[in-house]
C-alpha cells in the first residue's frame, strides 16, 4: 500500500457486530431458562444427557474470566448451575464482545485485484481489495467521482469539488448558482487542466478554467429549470463532442459544441452514464439495465439486474469499462429490507460475475465508480466511464 494512505482508514463499522449468543427459549431445546423465587439469581438447566461443557474458546474465555471474577459464585445446586445476576451480564458481555472481534468482516467476494474508488452514502470511498476503507470524505448526493493522476480526487456531489486525499484539503471548487434540482452532479478533468461540468440544475454543459472561469458554456434540451432529471454524467469525446445522459427523457445523446444532435440512443429508464468504446459504440448505465448500441442507435448488447442468477442488484448507474473488457458498475438502492444486495461489481462480457461488494452496513446508495490499479492510482490509458 502506498504511503499516501496509510492513516486514513476509516473506523470499522461496529453494526458488523453481532451476538453469537441468541435469546434461549423453550422454542430452544438446546437451552431453556427461567428465573427462581430469589429474584436475583437465573438458573441455566442443561437437558438431560447433555455434559455440562463450553465447547466454543469463546465461552471457554467468558467462563474463565468470569471465575476469576470476586462477585461470580457459580456452584453445583442438584444439577443446576446458579450465579449471581451480575455474573451471568459479565459473561453474556464479555462473550458477546471477544465473539465480534472473530467474526470475519467480510465484505468482497470473487476475485477483486484492484482498489475501487466510489461515490458512497454522502460520501466519497476510497476501498482496497478485500473492502477496507482506506479513505474517505464527506459529501452530499455524491453522483460522479475520479482518482486524478496528480492524486487528487475530483468529485460532483451539487457542487465540484477537487481535495487532496492527504491533507483533506480543498484544491478547487465549482459552486453552481443556480441549486433547485441538485446542482451540478457529474465532471470531468480534460486535458490541459480544464474541467468539463453537466449542471443539472440549469441543463448546461460548461468548461471551467483553474481560475474558475467559465470558458464554455452550452444549454442542451430537453431542458427543465430545476427539475432533478435534467442531465446525469456528461463527457466529452475525443472529437470534441459531448456525450450526454439526459436522465428524466430517458435518452442519450452526442451532441456537437455548437448544439448539433448526432448519435441518439432511447433507453426504457433513467439514463445514468455513457461511455463512447473503441470500436464506435455507446456503452450506457440505465437502472434496470446495462445496454450497449451501435453508432445508429441498434442495440447489439444487454445485461439486465434480473440476469445473474443468485445475485441480487439495485439500480444499476455508473459504469467503467475496463481494459480488458470487463465492466464495473456503481449500485443505488443497493440492498433489500432483508440485507440481500451488492453496491459495487464487476463483470465480463459473457455475464460471469467477477467480484462483487456486498455490506448493507455501510453504503447503501453507490452510484459512481472507478477501478484503480493495486495501488490506488488511475489505470493506464484513457478511462472508459
Amino acid at each position: 500500500m502506498e504511503e499516501r494512505w496509510k492513516g486514513k482508514a476509516a473506523t470499522p463499522s461496529e453494526s458488523h457486530r453481532s451476538s453469537r449468543f441468541p435469546h434461549q427459549s423453550p422454542s430452544n431445546p438446546k437451552r431453556s431458562t427461567r428465573v427462581t423465587g430469589n429474584p436475583r439469581e437465573i438458573q441455566f438447566v442443561p437437558p438431560l444427557n447433555e455434559p455440562i461443557a463450553v465447547r466454543h474458546p469463546v465461552s471457554l474465555l467468558a467462563f474463565g474470566l468470569l471465575g476469576r471474577a470476586k462477585f461470580a459464585d457459580l456452584k453445583r445446586n442438584n444439577g443446576k448451575i446458579k450465579m449471581n445476576r451480575l455474573a451471568v451480564i459479565t459473561m453474556l458481555w464479555t462473550a458477546h464482545i471477544a465473539c465480534a472481534q472473530d467474526m470475519p468482516k467480510q465484505s468482497v467476494f470473487g476475485g477483486l485485484e484492484n482498489m475501487v474508488l466510489s461515490t458512497g452514502s454522502r460520501r466519497i470511498r476510497l476501498m482496497d481489495q478485500t473492502g477496507e476503507i482506506k479513505w474517505s470524505y464527506p459529501a452530499g448526493n455524491a453522483h460522479d467521482c475520479w482518482m486524478l493522476p496528480n492524486g487528487n480526487v475530483l468529485f460532483a456531489d451539487g457542487e465540484i469539488k477537487e481535495v487532496n486525499p492527504e491533507t483533506n484539503a480543498i484544491v478547487w471548487q465549482y459552486k453552481s448558482q443556480k441549486t433547485r434540482g441538485g446542482g451540478a452532479f457529474s465532471c470531468q478533468r480534460l486535458p490541459g487542466g480544464l474541467t468539463l461540468v453537466g449542471e443539472n440544475s440549469t441543463g448546461r454543459i460548461l468548461e471551467i478554467d483553474q481560475d474558475g472561469k467559465i470558458v464554455f458554456q452550452m444549454q442542451v434540451q430537453p431542458y427543465r429549470e430545476g427539475d432533478h432529471h435534467n442531465l446525469r454524467m456528461v463527457r466529452k469525446l475525443n472529437n470534441g463532442n459531448y456525450l450526454v445522459c439526459h436522465s428524466g427523457a430517458h435518452v442519450v445523446r452526442e451532441h456537437t459544441p455548437q448544439g448539433e444532435v448526432v448519435f441518439e440512443a432511447k433507453v426504457d429508464n433513467i439514463a445514468f452514464s455513457a461511455v463512447r468504446l473503441d470500436n464506435g459504440n455507446t456503452l450506457t448505465g440505465h437502472i434496470d439495465q446495462i445496454t450497449e448500441f451501435d453508432p445508429h442507435g441498434k442495440e447489439v448488447w444487454k445485461l439486465s439486474n434480473k440476469e445473474i442468477e443468485g445475485v441480487v442488484i439495485g439500480s444499476m448507474c455508473d459504469v467503467h469499462v475496463l481494459p480488458n473488457g470487463h465492466i464495473a458498475v456503481g449500485v443505488y438502492q443497493a440492498y433489500q429490507e432483508d440485507g440481500r444486495g451488492n453496491g459495487l461489481f464487476e463483470i465480463t462480457r459473457d455475464k460471469h460475475l467477477v467480484w462483487r461488494y456486498s455490506n448493507p452496513n455501510e453504503d447503501k446508495n453507490m452510484m459512481g465508480i472507478q477501478v484503480l490499479d493495486a495501488t490506488g492510482k488511475p489505470l493506464q490509458g484513457t478511462p472508459l466511464r
